[in-house]
């Protein structure tokens, strides 16, 4: 279909329209709320877009309501079947009714509008009906273990616009982009320039980022199908009991929605939970290991007949005397097997692999007691730990928004029913949708 053809729209308004997955079906089947998906067209303007399409189909040229009155009359009339619609949609799609004089446009309203009024609507589909609303549009996402960065004022203010979610960053070097790295779990450069530089942590360049936002971002994706979870599972229960046509296998639309918290994070990942837990318990579980060495340490050190001027080693050991040379040269070997049960508790129960060589390093060698941990490591630890689950996290949304049915990874306007007029029956003419407008 040549879109330009189509009275109203101009390069523009086509270049626009061609971003949309079947504008040619829109247009044919006066699909108002795919048309409002389009770059920068509402939805007035898609009916508007709508009707030209039908004008032209039919070789109308308008204009059949010639006088202010008779326009007045048929809005009023228009007004009062779409009080009488159950969905946004299918207000908007009456939309694309209008004054004809034209044979073929008049029978073909005809047509449908008796095919509306001879259909009985059904209890069990009024029933499903019911639990159907509008889908809504999460406006508070926000996303903080990642950011974008560049080294472009202009590009700056594109990422701030396309990706609001997260924080853009302006960064002129490679050593500002590695601080970055050393704060964020992941960092995402926009400038191509920096590719091929070799920074500590998880960066990565990707210049058509602001064109693909959902592969930074896609929380927004999953926040969206987790807020509107019962929304989606009514409309899929409407194309059940009215044997409508769904467009993905609704069995695996639910079997992906189950898998969502209600903030949109992903279950059933034992990696993740791993992660998540070693970042909650590994406080306690550094307090621990520290108690399972002092324990060991101090029945050492009562076994031992040990004296300096009177006095045995454990009580001067208490008191802090000082005799870190003495425990070296009495209890080198027990000291060295305190710490190292210490390493094997932490590592143990927060079942650590990957940063199981830095965790052994929160119990140094040099003897003391009582046995205290290295506050710097555990801290380095506590980082590396709640970046891993942070990417972790984002990777299993990734493979969420990938691997489940188009219709939940492409959160299009379809989950609510499509009516295609005021008598409460689904139309079985085409895929269903809804008058919200849903993230792109």
């Amino acid at each position: 279909m040549e879109f330009e053809s189509v009275p109203g729209v101009g390069a523009k308004t086509a270049e626009a329209l061609r971003e949309l997955d079947d504008p040619e079906r829109a247009l044919r089947e006066g699909d108002v709320a795919t048309l409002a998906r389009a770059p920068g067209i509402s939805e007035g303007r898609a009916a508007r877009i709508a009707r030209g399409a039908i004008r032209a189909d039919h070789d109308d040229p308008g204009g059949f309501a010639a006088t202010p009155r008779a326009r007045t009359i048929f809005q009023d009339a228009l007004g009062l079947v779409q009080d009488r619609t159950v969905t946004d949609y299918a207000a908007s799609r009456l939309e694309t009714l209008y004054p004809s004089g034209v044979r073929s446009r008049i029978e073909e309203v005809r047509q449908f509008s008796e095919r509306a009024m001879a259909r009985e609507p059904d209890p069990e589909v009024l029933a499903a009906l019911e639990d159907v609303e509008p889908l809504v549009e999460p406006g508070d996402v926000r996303v903080r273990d990642r950011c974008l960065a560049t080294s472009d004022a202009e590009r700056y203010a594109e990422a701030q616009q396309a990706i609001p979610e997260v924080s853009v960053e302006v960064v002129d070097d490679a050593r500002q982009l590695a601080e970055l790295a050393r704060s964020y779990a992941t960092v995402v450069a926009l400038d191509e320039s920096f590719a091929g530089v070799d920074v500590e942590g998880d960066v990565r360049v990707d210049p058509n980022a602001l064109e693909n936002p959902e592969s930074v971002v896609p929380e927004r994706v999953l926040t969206f199908f987790a807020r509107n979870r019962d929304r989606v599972r009514a409309a899929a229960e409407v194309h059940r009991v009215a044997d409508l046509e769904a467009p993905c296998d609704l069995d695996a639309l639910e079997s992906a929605l189950e898998q969502l918290d209600p903030d949109g994070s992903v279950r059933g990942d034992d990696e993740l939970d791993r992660l998540a837990t070693a970042v909650d318990d590994l406080d306690a579980a550094v307090s621990t290991a520290e108690s399972v060495a002092n324990d060991h340490l101090r029945e050492a050190i009562e076994e031992r007949d040990v004296t300096i001027e009177g006095t045995d080693l454990l009580s001067l050991v208490e008191r802090g005397a000082g005799v870190d040379s003495l425990l070296q040269r009495e209890l080198a070997d027990e000291y060295a097997a305190a710490i190292e049960q210490a390493r094997d508790h932490l590592v143990d129960a927060l079942q650590l692999i990957d940063t199981e060589d830095m965790a052994r390093r929160a119990f140094p060698d040099e003897p003391a007691y009582p046995v205290e941990h290295e506050e710097r490591v555990v801290t380095r630890l506590r980082e590396e730990l709640t970046a891993a689950r942070d990417r972790r996290a984002t990777r299993r949304k990734q493979e969420w928004r990938t691997t489940s049915p188009k219709c939940a990874t492409t959160p299009t306007p379809w989950s609510t029913p499509r009516w295609n007029t005021t008598w409460n029956w689904p139309s079985r003419a085409s895929p269903p949708t809804s008058s919200v407008r849903c993230p792109r």
